[in-house]
This record gives structure tokens, sequence and C-alpha cells, in this order.
């Protein structure tokens, strides 16, 4: 498995957390850490792979939320490259911006290209930081799991158009508009990879057929790697959701989670 993948994947897990966390990475060994009661949400695992991104960073990871749209994202230099890491749904004011999927224009592309909504908006209210931290870049780095994995695209769309070079990872992404946005992903040479877990419901959403995924895509199913693209019935799901109420070891719930992207990945990385 590819070292920047599973970089990448730390860096979406890292946006869900706050700068305090980031700070006390920098600043504390593992003892600190399994001694402190704050972050008992976080296991041992994530914080030893934060550990391990960070000291490939060259500045502390700087930690962005705008308080209308709640959307979240650090910026690093990976590499000596500008680097965006932007949160999935993780608040209420996130769920109703996934569900605001009614298409718009998206203006600044100008090219036919129609966006969910409410992942335009939530785009739209960073942009001038975009902006400000890319102004004399000639690449660009974006990731982002779930929600996040949407404003990775649409900002990859964005930054290309300007005429800068974007690599970009997503994990558990939804669909962000129509079938010109794998069209200018092809126009403006983005080199993007999705990453799906197995039975992840999110990257079907939303169900219309006015939406559709880039093509290039890396599918996780237990210890395999498929980079073609899986229709699984809806039945499927239905039936793997209602194991998953009875305490079924196999959930739909947990393929979805950030976590759970990088426990698979991390173990592909290791075969």
């Amino acid at each position: 498995m590819n070292n920047f993948i599973f970089d990448m994947c730390i860096l979406s897990l890292l946006s869900y957390k706050n700068q305090n966390y980031i700070n006390f990475c920098i600043n504390h060994d593992i003892t600190a850490f399994i001694n402190e009661k704050t972050f008992n949400d976080i296991t041992l695992f994530e914080y030893i792979q934060t550990k391990c991104i960070i000291k490939k960073l060259k500045k502390v990871p700087i930690l962005y939320v705008n308080p209308e749209t709640d959307i979240q994202m650090i910026n690093v230099e990976y590499d000596d490259i500008i680097t965006f890491a932007f949160r999935g749904t993780d608040s209420f004011i996130d769920s109703k911006i996934n569900l605001d999927f009614l298409q718009t224009d998206f203006l600044e592309m100008n090219e036919n290209c129609r966006i969910h909504k409410g992942f335009y908006s939530g785009f739209r209210s960073i942009i001038k930081i975009i902006d400000d931290k890319t102004k004399f870049c000639t690449k660009v780095y974006l990731t982002g799991h779930s929600l996040g994995g949407a404003y990775a695209v649409l900002t990859s769309l964005y930054l290309a158009q300007k005429g800068i070079k974007v690599k970009c990872i997503t994990f558990g992404s939804p669909k962000v508009g129509n079938n010109q946005i794998s069209e200018l992903i092809q126009k403006y040479n983005i080199d993007m990879l999705r990453i799906v877990n197995d039975m992840d419901p999110v990257p079907m959403l939303p169900f219309w057929k006015t939406y559709q995924h880039s093509d290039a895509v890396m599918w996780i199913n237990n210890d395999q790697v498929y980079n073609i693209k899986r229709y699984i019935p809806y039945s499927n799901y239905i039936n793997k959701l209602f194991l998953s109420l009875f305490g079924s070891k196999k959930n739909i719930i947990d393929d979805h989670r950030a976590a759970r992207y990088l426990f698979q990945i991390s173990k592909l990385k290791n075969d």
C-alpha cells in the first residue's frame, strides 16, 4: 500500500481533532497520552500514527473552522507541499449540509458543472483561506473523509482550473455533482483517487442519477483491493444494516468510520 495514501488517511482522521490534541501530540510522549484523561475517545494506535505523521511535517498543523458552516480543515506542509485535510460529518450543521442535496451551478468553474448545494456552501465559506494559502503554489495535496472528501474534490477542481497541479485522495466520499465532474478531472489532469471501504454506504449517496463519481477508485474488501467500480445492490446494504442492529461484527456503519479506513489501510500497507 502506498505510504502517501496511508499518510493522507492519517491527516483525514486528524482533521476531526482539535488544536489542543494536535499540540499535545507534538509536545508529549506515549506515556503522557496513556495517563491523559482528556482524549479517551482516541486509541493508542491513532495516537502513534499521529505522532508518526507529525514527524514528517516541517510546521505545526494549523486547524481552521468556519463557525457558520462548521467546515473544519487542517493545513500542513507534507513533503514541502501545501496540504489540506477536511473533516467529515461531525455535527448537526454538517448533517444539514448533507441533506441540502439539490444541485446548483459551480460558479467558480463556469463549465456547466452542477454540484451539491450544501457541499458548495461549505466550500465557499473557506475559499478565502484556500486562496490565501495557495497564492504562490504550483502543487497542492488534498484529502478528506466522508463530507471532507466532497470538500476535497471541489477544492481540487477549483485549484486545478487556476493552473495548480493537484493530487487528491478521498476516503468514503459521497458524490459531489453531475458527470461533468469526471470530465473536468480528466480535462485538468487531476491526480484523484477514491478509497472505498467494503460496504461503506456513503459513496452511494446521493442516490439520484444526476450525481456521478469520478472513475479512479480503490475498493478495499477485507484484505483485497479492487481498482474497479463495484456496484453492490441496495439489498446488500439493507441486510448488513439489519444485522448490525443485532450486534453483527460486520456492519456498514463501522465500515464508514475514518478510524476503520486507517486500520484497513494500515493492514494493506504492511502486507
